[in-house]
């Protein structure tokens, strides 16, 4: 198996997939459904199995989850529990649609409860411990501050989970937090981390089965 990284960016995204086609590599599992229009050409020309994953797009199989939906649903939670001004920590989102549909979720949860995200609510921050602390800082500074904010992921969540007693705020009795991914290290905060558990080993293991039976 051969692994690569491109931190989001298309032109190496495009550059390691044809390296990886000159390797004579057998299938291919891509993150996201957001790609360049040259790659798209690659991938649907290419008489190889080709799979998206975390999220879809109608060209090629998919194996991943609905993030819109996820997070819709986490912000329903938050709702059920009272929370009328919910605030967003989200990973930078120019470059993920799966950050973007997850704020997307969260907007369409408070808009079909009469709400809005106002901007004074909402931040996007670096994929981060220290992305999670300066998002609490800033949502909390606001003239009208959240009861409850949803983080796009753990990470971000730990990060203001770690930052609320520096500023004095008791989670969960003063602030919600919430987070995404039900990474490994979740259970072992304190407070237990509030999240969307994505499963990625049986997404894993359904990817390679598709890969293999596409092939065949």
């Amino acid at each position: 198996m051969l692994l690569a990284g491109h931190e989001h960016s298309p032109a190496a995204e495009f550059e390691l997939v044809q390296a990886l086609l000159a390797r004579g590599v057998d299938a291919l599992v891509l993150v996201g459904g957001e790609h360049t229009p040259e790659l798209w050409g690659v991938l649907t020309a290419w008489n190889k199995p080709a799979l998206l994953t975390w999220s879809g797009d109608s060209r090629l199989p998919s194996v991943g989850i609905d993030n819109e939906v996820a997070a819709q649903v986490a912000a329903e939670h938050l709702l059920e529990l009272g929370h009328q001004r919910i605030g967003v920590i989200a990973r930078i989102t120019a470059d993920s649609e799966r950050a973007r549909s997850r704020v997307q979720g969260v907007r369409k949860a408070l808009e079909q409860a009469g709400l809005t995200l106002p901007t004074s609510l909402f931040t996007v921050q670096e994929f981060s411990f220290e992305g999670g602390r300066s998002g609490l800082r800033i949502l909390t500074a606001a003239r009208a501050p959240p009861s409850a904010i949803f983080c796009g992921n753990d990470l971000l969540r730990a990060g203001a989970l770690l930052e609320a007693p520096r500023m004095g705020l008791k989670v969960p009795q003063q602030l919600a937090i919430c987070g995404f991914d039900d990474m490994e290290f979740a259970s072992a905060l304190n407070p237990g981390l509030t999240t969307i558990r994505v499963p990625v080993r049986d997404m894993g293991r359904r990817r390679a089965q598709r890969a293999f039976a596409t092939g065949r």
